[in-house]
């Protein structure tokens, strides 16, 4: 399958800096920069990644291409929450500090998605 990668990109950085914008006005300077955005072709079931170690989120090409309005609602700011507080509070996954900055940011708080996956697609 091809992917409008660049459209993609595109859609996700605007995402991203709306995002980081406002987690800016509730956090200041104190989450530093914002993360790289990457998009994964090779992501076909995993929604989005935070390598916040490596300063950078992926995102899967395929799931984006058919979800889109998720995307930008829910996958792109939960991985975003994650760099954040990484920064903040040293959470490496789901904890306290990932889930107040969710509240804060007023992002869903769900683990998983229930897109349908590639996987699950070719099945049919």
């Amino acid at each position: 399958m091809k992917y409008d990668i660049p459209m993609l990109q595109a859609v996700a950085e605007q995402v991203t800096n709306d995002f980081w914008l406002k987690a800016f006005g509730i956090f200041t300077k104190s989450i530093g920069k914002r993360p790289a955005i990457i998009m994964n072709a090779r992501l076909t079931a995993t929604a989005g990644r935070a390598f916040y170690m490596h300063d950078f989120i992926d995102l899967s090409c395929y799931l984006m291409t058919n979800n889109m309005e998720y995307f930008k609602v829910d996958t792109i700011p939960h991985e975003l929450c994650h760099i954040i507080a990484w920064r903040l509070y040293g959470d490496k996954g789901h904890g306290k500090g990932w889930k107040y900055v969710l509240k804060e940011m007023s992002v869903n708080g769900e683990r998983c998605h229930t897109m349908q996956t590639k996987y699950q697609a070719e099945r049919k």
